[in-house]
């Protein structure tokens, strides 16, 4: 599974949202269009990439990644256009995402 966090260039939450992740060593991939968006300078970014959201980006998306969009504009992009292998599950599941990451070892 991969973790893609489309940010904004002044985007805090994001910035939380890529350290919260790579802290519990989820690999995340910040988003953006902008080359001086926050997340892109974190020591937890996994990987960087730099593009518009449009088709080409949601093609390239598998139904392992994982999108976290986090502000106004890129959840409208993501609910509007993204394939329904994609769209978000209800939020009532979320414990099924979270279980093999809250399971304690041992």
């Amino acid at each position: 599974m991969n973790a893609f966090v489309p940010t904004g260039v002044e985007d805090h939450i994001g910035l939380a949202v890529v350290r919260s992740l790579g802290k519990n060593k989820v690999p995340a991939t910040a988003v953006s269009n902008d080359k001086r968006s926050l997340p892109f300078y974190s020591r937890y970014c996994f990987k960087k990439r730099i593009t518009e959201y449009d088709d080409a980006f949601l093609s390239e998306l598998t139904e392992d990644d994982m999108i976290m969009p986090n502000g106004e504009d890129e959840m409208l992009f993501f609910a509007k256009n993204a394939p329904p292998c994609m769209t978000i599950r209800l939020p009532i599941q979320k414990s099924q995402h979270l279980r093999p990451l809250l399971i304690s070892p041992g």
